[in-house]
């Protein structure tokens, strides 16, 4: 299914970093691996096993966005643009269902 929306951090858009919908085994999501994608100016479209979009079913949702600590050296030890808690299926509190039709699936993330 289609699978792409927006990303925001209070009411600014997410400049960049990585989306993942990781199948929610607990909500009965058999799916073996994430769908995935990257976020550029708020916005991500997913792919998965090379096509677009997501199979329907339950996700938890991750988003990772980093910069260099140091913005004149893209080596120095990155830095977390937003809440290190959604960049892993354990800790992230945002969840999705993806459903036949396809949606904007849209997603609010604080620092």
């Amino acid at each position: 299914m289609p699978a792409e929306g927006s990303v925001t951090v209070g009411n600014d858009p997410l400049q960049t970093g990585i989306i993942g919908f990781h199948p929610d085994t607990d909500r009965g999501n058999t799916s073996d691996r994430p769908a995935t994608g990257k976020i550029e100016n708020g916005k991500y479209r997913l792919t998965y096993d090379g096509k677009d979009g997501a199979p329907v079913g339950a996700y938890k949702v991750t988003i990772s966005a980093t910069v260099p600590s140091n913005p004149k050296d893209e080596y120095s030890i990155p830095k977390s643009l937003i809440g290190k808690n959604f960049a892993q299926p354990k800790t992230t509190s945002l969840t999705v269902e993806v459903k036949e039709g396809g949606a904007p699936y849209d997603f609010k993330v604080t620092k």
